[in-house]
């Protein structure tokens, strides 16, 4: 006559399996000591001193500008974070950070947004692009008589005027090229290619 075979349960074998478990894998008290320490996050105002691809002008009238639209507050952080060209117009977008907000600021024409309406950078840019595209055809419906707002010509020259004074680097040339060919584009788009007549 067979044997009958030895009792066992699941829940002995499963038991057995998960004590022998946690005697190999749970850490002593002694291994959670450790000399290795996870370090602060960074102060936001301390980024700035080790942004590489940023010209330190740029950044500040960026800055100017926050502090100028958005009263009361102070700039901690001003940050580049996109360049893209969209039919040879160029458009930057800054990440501003404040004192009490966080902005994103998109140039050509400039205008700044607060980040917590406009979460996602590129949806904000193809509103901010076709948001300029209106006011710009506005512009030229007012200025169909013949008179053309040369404002904001005038202090895209002087920006560059101010770039020209403190230029040392090649890069800086470069961009000051880029400022030029934009100032030009600028003058074509709102008086058309007979607007350059005597222009050198």
């Amino acid at each position: 006559m067979r044997k009958p075979a030895a009792s066992f349960t699941w829940g002995r074998v499963i038991g057995s399996t998960i004590e022998g478990l946690n005697g190999d894998l749970m850490p002593d008290e002694e291994d959670e000591k450790s000399d290795c320490v996870i370090p602060p996050a960074m102060k936001i105002e301390s980024v700035s001193k080790y942004l590489v691809n940023q010209i330190p002008e740029e950044a500040r009238d960026v800055a100017e500008y926050v502090e100028g639209q958005a009263h009361n507050e102070k700039v901690s952080h001003c940050e580049l974070v996109k360049t893209e060209y969209v039919f040879a117009e160029r458009y930057d977008v800054w990440d501003v950070h404040t004192d009490k907000n966080r902005w994103w600021v998109i140039t050509n024409l400039t205008n700044l947004y607060q980040q917590s309406d406009f979460p996602s950078l590129d949806y904000l840019l193809s509103f901010h692009i076709g948001l300029m595209a209106r006011l710009s055809a506005k512009e030229g419906k007012n200025h169909s008589n013949g008179e053309v707002d040369f404002a904001p010509l005038s202090r895209k020259v002087d920006q560059i005027s101010h770039r020209l004074d403190e230029a040392d680097e090649a890069e800086d040339f470069q961009n000051i090229g880029l400022l030029c060919r934009e100032a030009l584009a600028r003058r074509i788009h709102q008086t058309g290619p007979k607007g350059l007549a005597g222009v050198a």
